[in-house]
């Protein structure tokens, strides 16, 4: 029996016309289809999985979905076709609408709903789904990072996210909870651990700087010898694509028992950290380390987050950090996170509380002093926060400046039955801050000859005369211009020209230096190029969405936050 369909135009206003499924249909034709999210009490998510004869993305994890027939309403298409794919019936009103899209040919509606059952008494749709589980929401952004569900349903998510996160955790479509209708912020203060002492030799740099310098790490490890130290808790990411990983991760987690177990910290409790960073040009960067809570983050295309991300997040680099996650019982912060404040009303500009460390950082990483915040500096800050976003609809408050791969990880391992886990260790500051320098993140490829890689990129940009880049390699210097943002476009000629080169590789270099001496060796050449300015960034996103991944860094890589704080995790 034919599958008969209403047609309506762009509008949803109907035609008076029915077209037949399977047929190709006229130009400016629209037809109405449903997704429906089904949840139940402990915030899981049902998915189903597409049966192995389906012809497109088979063996692939979904949501219910389906077109609505001839005669049907949206809700009542979706009440049938949840029942004829899981077995589960609902009532319309109990039906709550998530968003509408358009697409080329139809008109979508997204609707969720949340109902207990158990899995064995699931019905399938022979031909359409061969099973299901329930899963967590981090589970399922896992599954979506390995490519294990079908692609249209993460990008419809992805449009959603916000409202979905909200139905989820009672702040829409319900009675939100007290402390939900409470929650304005997503920036609170948190159980902080810190060394009792040996802050010299406890605080070393983030894990993704000097990935291409193994004798800075070399010396590191030299400074802290058996002195208990972050090193020893946390994956310097040069270490990466060794063959050890996963023994390094089992130690990492057994020495972090170690320290839990050894009395090597002090807890602050419910509270946020002043910090004065001293930079090695004498500057000094201040900030506040708190709690960002990750239901506020999203690092999605086209989100409206409090918490968004300021460049563009690679998916494939999440699973290997939440292999180094998901098992800890610590974090370690070396996100930074900025706040738009001309006015800095936020952040304090002397310190007021008990210092709880004041120490010198290694290998030319300057000073840092930190301060505890009492309960009503707290609340100061938190009310100067709610200032900034005002009455703002959708206000981008927090805008990720450093970590955001760590954020996402964090975010990934979200376990709605561990509270902990809802959070994660952040340092926000003032993008005014003057000792705030952006510098943009040079790129060095590995495994060229650059001459040949040099000609290439003349021939791709030839006419472009809006931005210079450098080229640096052992026999000299070069250069050409390009229009647009320099970081995407470079990046988008390099990883199309390495792709043919079997070996060929590129990183991401902090300060010129870095790339001159990297490039004084054959087969390699770096581009150094400028960079966006700090006044630019926050326009820029809440336009545009996020940049580039790698386009900015915020001062050198001995700049870059240092591993302090800690808080339990589990």
């Amino acid at each position: 029996m034919q599958e008969l369909w209403d047609l309506y135009d762009k509008n949803r206003k109907p035609l008076n016309k029915k077209h037949i499924r399977g047929r190709r249909m006229r130009h400016g034709t629209y037809h109405i289809a449903v997704g429906i999210w089904t949840i139940n009490d402990k915030n899981e998510i049902l998915l189903t999985l597409r049966a192995h004869e389906k012809p497109d993305w088979p063996d692939m994890w979904e949501n219910t979905a389906g077109s609505v027939i001839s005669g049907e309403t949206s809700r009542l298409g979706a009440v049938r076709e949840l029942f004829e794919e899981t077995g589960i019936k609902v009532r319309e009103d109990e039906l709550f609408l998530l968003g509408t899209e358009r697409g080329r040919t139809v008109i979508g509606d997204c609707y969720i709903v949340r109902k207990n059952i158990d899995l064995k008494d699931i019905v399938f749709q022979k031909g359409e789904t061969c099973n299901a589980k329930w899963v967590t929401l981090s589970e399922l952004d896992r599954m979506i990072a390995e490519k294990k569900v079908a692609p249209p349903v993460s990008s419809r998510l992805a449009k959603i996210r916000k409202k979905f996160e909200d139905f989820l955790y009672g702040r829409i479509g319900g009675e939100a909870s007290p402390s939900e209708k409470m929650k304005k912020i997503p920036f609170v203060s948190a159980d902080i651990l810190l060394p009792k002492k040996d802050f010299d030799k406890w605080s070393v740099v983030a894990c993704d700087q000097y990935t291409s310098e193994p004798e800075y790490w070399k010396k590191t490890d030299e400074i802290v010898g058996g002195t208990p130290s972050a090193l020893r808790i946390t994956l310097p990411e040069v270490y990466l694509n060794g063959g050890d990983v996963e023994e390094r991760i089992e130690k990492i987690n057994s020495t972090m028992k170690e320290y839990i177990e050894g009395g090597v910290f002090e807890e602050y409790k419910n509270t946020m950290i002043y910090t004065e960073r001293t930079l090695a040009n004498g500057k000094v960067r201040r900030g506040i380390v708190g709690a960002i809570d990750l239901l506020d983050y999203d690092y999605r295309e086209g989100s409206t987050s409090m918490v968004r991300a300021t460049e563009g997040t690679v998916l494939s680099r999440i699973p290997p950090r939440v292999k180094i996650r998901e098992n800890a019982p610590l974090e370690l912060p070396h996100i930074m996170i900025l706040i738009d404040d001309p006015d800095n009303t936020v952040i304090p500009s002397v310190a007021e509380g008990k210092v709880v460390y004041d120490t010198p950082l290694m290998q030319n990483g300057g000073h840092i002093k930190g301060s505890l915040l009492d309960e009503q500096e707290i609340k100061r800050v938190t009310s100067a926060l709610e200032a900034l976003v005002g009455d703002r609809e959708n206000p981008l408050l927090f805008a990720v400046g450093d970590g955001n791969h760590s954020l996402a990880t964090a975010k990934a391992c979200v376990d709605e039955k561990n509270p902990l886990s809802r959070y994660a260790l952040a340092e926000i500051v003032n993008i005014h801050d003057t000792s705030l320098d952006f510098e943009p993140i040079y790129r060095v490829v590995f495994g060229v000859e650059p001459s040949e890689m040099i000609e290439a990129a003349k021939k791709r940009f030839c006419g472009c005369s809006e931005h210079k880049v450098e080229c640096v390699y052992c026999d000299g210097t070069a250069g050409f211009s390009v229009d647009g943002l320099t970081a995407g476009v470079l990046q988008s000629f390099i990883d199309e020209y390495i792709s043919g080169i079997p070996g060929a590789e590129c990183d991401y270099i902090h300060g010129d230096d870095s790339v001159r001496k990297l490039c004084s060796e054959e087969k390699t050449l770096g581009f150094i190029f400028d960079g966006i300015g700090k006044s630019e960034l926050f326009n820029y996103v809440e336009k545009c969405g996020s940049l580039p991944r790698k386009t900015f860094s915020m001062g050198e890589a001995n700049d870059k936050r240092y591993y302090m704080e800690c808080r339990k995790i589990k």
